[in-house]
């Protein structure tokens, strides 16, 4: 996954969700938008103010 690639495994380091989807190749934004929401529900990354990802701890820990 992009954002543990980027955050290097941290927990709770945020970055834009468009920054990490172009990163990872996801250009067009209803792919970024499914992405993001597959995420949330696996219980991976959190969405921080609408616009910025994090992983969460089982996220780092599932990645790791």
């Amino acid at each position: 996954m992009e954002l543990y690639r980027v955050t290097r495994g941290r927990a709770m380091q945020h970055h834009r969700i468009e920054f990490i989807a172009a990163a990872a190749g996801i250009v067009d934004l209803i792919h970024q938008e499914v992405a993001v929401a597959h995420g949330v529900a696996a219980g991976l990354i959190e969405v921080i103010e609408g616009h910025s990802i994090c992983l969460t701890d089982e996220g780092r820990l599932l990645l790791r």
